[in-house]
C-alpha cells in the first residue's frame, strides 16, 4: 500500500485513546479489555487553518461493558468503575459502530495515540482481530506520539502525555479518559506553527506501521508510564 503523501492536506489525521480493565500483560494481552474509547477526527488542512473552527468535528465517544473486573488502580486513574458500565453494552456490540465511523472518514487515515503502538492501536487490533474481514484496516496509519515527542523535543524533561500538554501551556480540559487524552493531542498539535507541523508530520510518516501491523509483537519497556491515565507500570493478573 502507498506511503500517505506530505502533501496531501486531505489526510483524516484521528486523535485517538482507549481506556481500559488494566496494563496487558505479555502472557495474554487479549485478556485486557476496553472501557472506553476516542476517536477525534479532522484533516491536515484544519489543523494548518488557524483560522478555522477547532470546534467542527465528528468526535465518536464510546463507553463499554468489559464483562471482568476493572483493576481498582484502574479505575481510580479513570473514575471508571465496573457499576458505572453495567448497563453498558459490549465492545463487540458495538464494534460495527467504530469500523462504520472509520470506513466514512476519507482516506488516507492516520491514528495518533500516545504510547499507541504499545497499547492503544494494539489493544484495539486485538479487539477487532477476527471480527472484521482483513480490507476493513486497509489505509488506515498509525503513528504513535510518544515516539515523536521524543524526536520533535528531545529536551523535554517528561514525555508524559500531560506534561507535555501543560509544556505547551495547555489547560485542563474538563474531560475524562480517551476524551481527555484526545483532546491533549488536540491542543499541542493546535499550538504548532508551519514549520514545527511540517517536521511533526515528517516523524508520523517515519513512526508510522500499519494498523494491520500493530497487532505483532511489541516491546513493552518503551510504554509511557501513564498509558491507562496516570497508573506506574501496572501488571495486571490474568486471573483479575
Amino acid at each position: 500500500m502507498a506511503t500517505p503523501s506530505r502533501s496531501s492536506d486531505d489526510e483524516t489525521v484521528v486523535f485517538f485513546a482507549v481506556g481500559s480493565t488494566g496494563w496487558m500483560t505479555k502472557k495474554d494481552p487479549k485478556d485486557t479489555k476496553i472501557t472506553s474509547i476516542c476517536f477525534l477526527p479532522t484533516t491536515k488542512r484544519q489543523l494548518k487553518n488557524k483560522d478555522a473552527q477547532s470546534w467542527v468535528v465528528n468526535k465518536l465517544a464510546l463507553y463499554f461493558n468489559p464483562e471482568k473486573r476493572i483493576h481498582e488502580r484502574a479505575s481510580m486513574a479513570s473514575g471508571l468503575y465496573n457499576a458505572d458500565l453495567k448497563d453498558c453494552p459490549t465492545f463487540d456490540q458495538q464494534a460495527g459502530v467504530i469500523v462504520d465511523f472509520l470506513k466514512n472518514l476519507p482516506k488516507p487515515i492516520r491514528l495518533l495515540a500516545h504510547s499507541g503502538d504499545n497499547f492503544h492501536f494494539r489493544l484495539l487490533f486485538l479487539h477487532l482481530e477476527g471480527k472484521i474481514p482483513s480490507s476493513e484496516l486497509e489505509g488506515i496509519f498509525c503513528s504513535d506520539t510518544l515516539k515523536i515527542v521524543k524526536k520533535l523535543d528531545p529536551d523535554l524533561k517528561s514525555k508524559k502525555l500531560d506534561d507535555w500538554h501543560k509544556s505547551v501551556g495547555g489547560n485542563p480540559t474538563g474531560l475524562h479518559g480517551p476524551e481527555d487524552k484526545c483532546q491533549k493531542l488536540w491542543d499541542i498539535v493546535r499550538t504548532f506553527d508551519a514549520d514545527q507541523l511540517e517536521k511533526f508530520f515528517t516523524l508520523c510518516e517515519e513512526t508510522q506501521c500499519t494498523f494491520r501491523n500493530v497487532g505483532l509483537p511489541v516491546d513493552y519497556s518503551d510504554s509511557d508510564n501513564d498509558v491507562v491515565g496516570g497508573l506506574a507500570n501496572l501488571q495486571i493478573n490474568s486471573n483479575n
